[in-house]
């Protein structure tokens, strides 16, 4: 999955929005608001998060959030 901006912005795209207008911003303030609800059923009917691969103490690692 890619970064949540990338997929507003491809949205914007679709939908005909010109960049940095008022009118953009209006409408990513509204995908913005839109975010804060959330779905509690759908959030515990996803599928678990699976451990990939193996960690090595004293390695260092990055994690990504979608």
């Amino acid at each position: 999955m890619s970064n949540l901006f990338q997929k507003l912005e491809l949205q914007a795209f679709r939908s005909g929005i010109t960049p940095r207008t008022r009118e953009s911003r209006a409408w990513f303030q509204q995908k913005a608001a839109n975010l804060r609800r959330i779905d509690r059923q759908a959030l515990m009917n996803e599928d678990p998060i699976k451990k990939s691969g193996s960690e090595i103490v004293g390695h260092m690692y990055m994690y990504f959030y979608e």
